[in-house]
């Protein structure tokens, strides 16, 4: 248990780096100023850090802070995870007006970690190259409606740098090819647009990505227990059963590809992925 950790007024993120152990936790929402600093090895808070006018959300990877504002524009601060000193602003200039708190969300990178992709509230995917910060294409994951609404994605993954995978609050799995930008597979929700996905993760050294139930979702069980997927193509290649009771939000795959930690209400839940 941790003391000490108290600008988290509505989700808690988590974002650690392995190569320094240190754990970065805050975002949610405009009135959560910043994030903490916690160090594993030693269990303790080592600082707090404020950034832009809120935190949504904040990514550590390879030495540098990606912190998503909260209620803005959807800009991402790229801080020096040593200094914790701005290195870099990424500015989406969103300007779709539908009254919702435009957060970023900085999600995956590619195998150089030259480029990364940040789901946005209201704005889609965006793909920015992360040694320049610019913008170098953005994905409309909504069917357009003609007044510039992008879509809200809950989770991103990447398979081989080639194929992104979208799990989107309107609901349902996009699986777009990198190469050309085109969708080329879609897993259905059963009942959209209640969003019943939430996290999305591939299994390492195997084309299987394993899929969490939403939180929030409602209704049928079985439309929010795990799932795993063949990819590319998204077939269904297993799908979990749903403890009762339990509802499935956030997971960490293990290194070996074979074991999934499951947040589960409150309790986490371990999956055994066999060959």
């Amino acid at each position: 248990y941790i003391e000490g950790v108290d600008n988290t007024l509505f989700a808690s993120i988590i974002s650690l780096d392995t190569a320094t152990g240190l754990a970065y936790i805050g975002g949610g929402g405009g009135q959560t100023p910043g994030f903490t600093i916690v160090d594993t090895r030693t269990e303790q808070v080592v600082g707090t850090e404020f950034v832009g006018l809120g935190v949504a959300t904040v990514t550590a990877h390879r030495g540098r802070l990606y912190v998503g504002e909260a209620c803005t524009n959807g800009r991402v601060f790229v801080l020096d995870a040593a200094s914790r000193a701005e290195v870099g602003r990424v500015e989406p200039n969103i300007t779709y007006d539908g009254g919702a708190c435009n957060n970023s969300d900085v999600r995956v990178f590619s195998s150089d970690g030259n480029t990364a992709w940040a789901g946005i509230i209201d704005a889609g995917v965006m793909e920015f190259d992360s040694r320049s910060f610019v913008i170098t294409r953005r994905f409309d994951i909504q069917a357009p409606l003609g007044d510039g609404y992008y879509g809200v994605s809950r989770g991103l993954a990447l398979l081989n740098d080639r194929w992104l995978y979208v799990a989107k609050i309107e609901g349902g799995i996009d699986e777009i090819d990198l190469t050309t930008g085109e969708v080329t597979s879609h897993y259905p929700v059963n009942r959209p647009p209640d969003p019943s996905l939430r996290e999305l993760a591939i299994l390492p050294g195997r084309n299987l990505m394993f899929v969490t139930g939403d939180p929030d979702a409602t209704g049928p069980a079985n439309v929010r227990a795990p799932i795993l997927l063949q990819v590319p193509g998204l077939r269904l290649r297993y799908a979990f059963p749903q403890r009762p009771g339990r509802i499935h939000d956030n997971l960490v795959v293990h290194p070996d590809g074979k074991r999934v930690y499951v947040m589960a209400e409150f309790d986490v839940d371990v999956y055994i992925v066999r060959p």
